[in-house]
């Protein structure tokens, strides 16, 4: 597959660069580097692990140019497009679908064989050491349809997009998000209303909660403002039509993220009869319990798995005959007073998230 990547929305063969890695890093899209906070004590069996982060991403970027004059005006523009401190988004054409968010840091590196050839280095990090996505389904990119269904776990129908915003809740409602990208993705959470004594909002899949306090309709019924938690930046923001500010005392505790839902069971070819039961004409190679399967259209969680043939939802599923589906894993979230809520508008924030 051809191979080239952009920054700032120019790509690098628009001035008669090929890129052309170093084995090592041919693998761009590997996991960042990670580092763990392991402690030993003296006099004590073992150790402890408090956790686990990863650093910014590193990317070194070798390109070369043939029968291309220095004289061109070709390396003053590069040093102006990758000059350090810019910063910008970096798309690999293997994956158009996601992004980095880079920054150059350091110049760059070259080695001319003569004033018409050479190879050059260019270094940057991504401080947030994930791509993001917008592709929620697969309806774009349809030269990449393989690669897509193989490295994601984007939908493969319209039918199958979940809602993300939703009105007029007053009681304990649950929702349940999918999370196309293979690492987990930053939450982010807008809300208006009256939350009463409080609202917490929790992620049953990754044991995450997030707790609203103080928020009342007086205050964010004007012009459309909403109560924004934006996980990436740690910040809380009062924002509405022309207006914005920090708003810290509404959020009490506590970030959200989606887990990843890849990989995804594509091809099973299924019909039902009206009841729970699922009947897989293709074989079942693996445990399915606890996904979700997008049937008759809508999402129904599988109970159970009574043999290879066969699966078992959660509510009874009219008759259908046989159609191509899919099975992913599944973020389940609900939002539960401390006492009484009126939301009158909630949105989910987030974007696929890639290594």
């Amino acid at each position: 597959m051809h191979a080239s990547f952009s920054f700032c929305e120019t790509d690098i063969e628009s001035f008669g660069l090929t890129y052309a890695p170093e084995l090592e890093d041919t693998y761009v899209f590997k996991p960042a580097a990670a580092e763990a906070h392991i402690e030993n004590f003296e006099a004590h069996n073992g150790g402890y692990f408090y956790g686990a982060w990863s650093t910014p991403k590193e990317f070194t970027l070798r390109c070369f140019f043939e029968q291309k004059s220095i004289e061109s005006g070709m390396l003053p523009k590069l040093n102006a497009l990758f000059k350090v401190g810019k910063s910008g988004k970096l798309i690999f054409s293997r994956r158009p679908w996601c992004y980095y968010y880079t920054t150059v840091t350091e110049p760059i590196e070259y080695s001319l064989t003569n004033y018409l050839n050479g190879i050059l280095t260019i270094r940057m990090k991504a401080m947030y050491p994930y791509a993001r996505s917008d592709i929620y389904k697969n309806t774009e990119y349809e030269h990449y349809h393989a690669s897509l269904m193989e490295n994601t776990a984007v939908f493969e129908k319209d039918e199958m997009l979940q809602d993300t915003e939703f009105a007029n809740i007053q009681t304990q409602t649950s929702f349940i998000l999918a999370n196309q990208g293979t690492e987990r993705a930053p939450l982010g959470v807008a809300i208006a209303g009256n939350v009463g004594k409080g609202v917490i909002i929790a992620n049953n899949t990754t044991g995450q909660s997030c707790k609203f306090v103080a928020i009342s309709a007086a205050k964010t019924s004007n012009v459309n403002r909403e109560v924004i938690l934006d996980p990436i930046n740690g910040k809380t923001i009062i924002s509405g039509t022309g207006y914005k500010e920090l708003a810290f005392l509404y959020h009490e505790y506590g970030f959200l993220e989606l887990e990843s839902s890849f990989p995804a069971v594509r091809n099973l070819f299924i019909s039902t009869n009206g009841t729970k039961s699922i009947h897989v004409e293709n074989i079942l190679y693996e445990d399915l319990i606890g996904k979700y399967i997008f049937v008759a259209n809508q999402w129904k969680k599988i109970i159970t798995q009574p043999d290879e043939h066969t699966l078992t939802v959660d509510s009874n599923i009219a008759t259908s005959p046989i159609t191509r589906t899919m099975a992913i894993s599944m973020n389940e979230l609900i939002i539960t007073p401390v006492t009484t809520m009126n939301i009158t508008k909630l949105r989910f924030i987030y974007k696929p998230t890639y290594s």
